[in-house]
């Protein structure tokens, strides 16, 4: 049986540390293990375009170009004297999209693989083209769905490829100096496949198109030496969807995509490394399934918000209630040696409550961020399955993170009530001890 004095001293403190403990090793961790949900294959896939009326050349006038990569650039520190002291900024310079290749530009007219299957321009494989778009392109996606379009419209590319390509009556090969060849419209291979997607890799692509695996030359550079995928689908980490098309080195690009400054630098580092071309058709949308659901880059975005929130604050939470832990054992190590005004009880009391206090405005403000981020999250979170075995794995996967930031933030939300209602009734019993008497009361037992 603690005396009432007693345990408002050294019980209520101690558990409460305890429970501080808890939490900022709880907060902080499930904090830095939310990841954002992120549907970009499926994205990519909407608004990506066949390569229509496809050429190489220096300049595309009113066409569009392929980036095949974008290089994230690198860090510059300036150095300069502020008060007689020297001071450093780091910034990022020179980022740079990768969209030459081989000095050439390729170059495309870009229409939705969307706005074609809402127009009704892709069926599926077992239908035959008709009425307006009777002319039928070949496969355009991992669906095996057919591409149809007017009769005297060109179909889009099938093939691409750097390199010598001695077939030139089914390929277009070495347009000036550009070492690249793609098919002209007698190419005529059997169940031949529109490309979806183009990219410079090295090495096998990665399951998730943000996962570029893209090797790293300068510390300076931005970005990390990433040359590995992450995803596993189906026990396999590389997507054998892409073909690879033909090597160039990291040399020749960026001497034709990188400001003048940043090759001089790299090229001290980089020898005869390559990266490759990969190519492969478009990830397939069933179209009557698709309009189920309400996919689109904002949703994504919607979802990812109270993601954020919800990491972001778990994370601040845990920080902040280190300070305060940290606070409280300074008092509390004041106390033990006597000194500055600390040497009175009532003045460590008073000093320790304040923490407390100020501890508990940061456990109920985080519970209504983590209500509102977890309330966002479950409306918000989206199902899809309305692409191919692996694609739809792809974005399975995606939404374990949608479920595990809903899992963190409720843990974290009901521990936060459990703590906080601890410290109401506690501070609601001293109160009551305070003003009518210890005795009145019916004390806890430790």
């Amino acid at each position: 049986m603690c005396d009432f004095n007693e345990y408002k001293n050294k019980c209520f403190v101690k558990i409460n540390i305890y429970l501080i403990s808890f939490l900022c090793i709880l907060h902080y961790f499930s904090g830095s293990s939310i990841k954002e949900t992120d549907y970009e294959n499926i994205y990519d896939a909407m608004y990506s375009s066949p390569l229509f009326d496809f050429f190489i050349s220096n300049n595309c006038g009113a066409n569009e170009y392929i980036t095949f990569h974008i290089w994230e650039g690198r860090k510059k520190t300036t150095y300069y004297i502020y008060k007689n002291k020297l001071h450093s900024k780091t910034r990022k310079v020179d980022t740079s999209d990768i969209i030459k290749i081989n000095g050439n530009f390729f170059c495309y007219k870009y229409i939705p693989y969307k706005e074609l299957l809402y127009n009704g321009q892709i069926i599926k494989n077992n239908e035959e083209c008709k009425n307006d778009y009777p002319k039928d392109c070949g496969i355009i996606d991992t669906l095996k769905q057919h591409l149809c379009i007017k009769e005297n419209e060109k179909c889009p590319l099938y093939d691409v490829g750097i390199g010598i390509q001695n077939d030139l009556e089914h390929y277009i090969y070495n347009e000036g100096y550009s070492n690249v060849y793609y098919n002209n419209e007698k190419y005529n291979e059997a169940n031949k496949k529109i490309i979806g997607k183009l990219i410079l890799n090295d090495g096998q692509p990665c399951y998730r198109i943000d996962e570029k695996l893209w090797r790293k030359f300068m510390y300076s550079e931005v970005g990390d030496f990433h040359l590995e995928c992450q995803l596993e689908i189906f026990d396999k980490i590389t997507d054998d969807r892409y073909e690879n098309k033909g090597d160039i080195t990291y040399l020749k690009l960026y001497e034709d995509n990188l400001p003048k400054n940043t090759q001089n630098l790299l090229k001290k580092e980089i020898k005869d490394e390559k990266v490759s071309l990969y190519k492969r058709e478009f990830l397939g949308i069933d179209k009557l399934c698709n309009d189920k659901y309400n996919l689109l880059p904002e949703s994504n975005e919607e979802l990812n918000s109270p993601q954020k929130m919800a990491k972001s604050c778990l994370t601040v939470e845990g920080i902040l209630m280190f300070v305060f832990l940290v606070l409280m054992y300074i008092l509390i190590i004041l106390r033990i040696n006597g000194h500055f005004q600390f040497n009175k009880q009532r003045d460590f009391e008073y000093c320790m409550t304040i923490l407390l206090l100020l501890c508990m405005l940061l456990i109920f403000i985080c519970i209504i961020i983590q209500y509102v981020a977890l309330k966002r999250m479950e409306k918000l979170d989206l199902t899809y399955d309305c692409s191919d075995d692996i694609t739809n794995e792809i974005l399975n996967k995606e939404k374990e993170n949608t479920y595990n930031a809903i899992s963190s933030t409720t843990t974290n939300l009901v521990f936060d009530i459990i703590v906080l209602l601890f410290n109401f009734f506690t501070f609601t019993v001293s109160w009551c001890a305070d003003n009518y008497g210890q005795d009145e009361l019916i004390f806890i037992k430790f």
